[in-house]
């Protein structure tokens, strides 16, 4: 399938070497930076250098072949602490590939359940759709992951979402031959909210008789 095939040439050692190379790039840009402090005098040019050196470009400028950034490939990966360390330094978590997917994405293709609820809980949008529309909990289904399928519903993912061919995630599944993450979104049911309490009723005084 077009979905799983794309996401499939993107392998864990890809990831680490991408992410690796981020973090020399930012290494070395620390280092550049420190080197110019120790300089004397007035340096203009020199203070800018170390100012766009010490700034987020080194690492959101990483794109892997397919156009991911380096938290993508982190988040693939399983890498949790690289992809905190990559936002801490100004990647954005609803960045996209070149095919619209999001870190989430790649997060619930490859199944870490820790980097998919740290990106729920970090800004990433759960509904967000890539090229194909496919939200991440249709990718999550794709690739039979139960316990982000799990997660994303009780995050209060659509499971009547859509593709652009209309395909809803369970259909996806079914389609994948991954039933139990079919039978998972078909039989999970929203928590209902508790109603409101009612309001007290004020019992008021009847008036006293009128004297005749």
């Amino acid at each position: 399938m077009p979905i799983a095939a794309e996401a499939t040439k993107r392998s864990a050692e890809a990831a680490t070497a991408a992410v690796a190379e981020a973090k020399k790039a930012a290494s070395e840009a620390v280092r550049k930076a420190k080197d110019l402090r120790g300089q004397s005098g007035p340096r203009p040019e020199a203070a800018k250098a170390a100012a766009k050196a010490l700034g987020d470009e080194p690492l959101a400028s990483v794109r892997a072949k397919n156009g991911g950034s380096a938290l993508h490939l982190a988040a693939f990966a399983g890498q949790l602490n690289t992809a905190q360390w990559l936002v801490e330094r100004g990647v954005p978590v609803t960045g996209v590939d070149g095919g619209g997917g999001t870190p989430l994405h790649a997060a619930c293709f490859a199944g870490n359940l820790a980097v998919c609820g740290w990106l729920a809980s970090s800004g990433a949008d759960i509904e967000a759709a890539d090229g194909r529309g496919a939200r991440p909990l249709h990718v999550a289904c794709l690739a039979g992951r139960e316990p982000v399928v799990d997660l994303l519903l009780r995050r209060g993912a659509l499971k009547m979402c859509k593709t652009r061919d209309g395909a809803t995630p369970a259909a996806l599944a079914r389609k994948a031959s991954q039933n139990k993450c079919a039978d998972l979104v078909e039989s999970f049911k929203r928590p209902a909210r508790a109603a409101a309490p009612a309001p007290p009723v004020v019992k008021r005084p009847r008036p006293a008789p009128v004297p005749v």
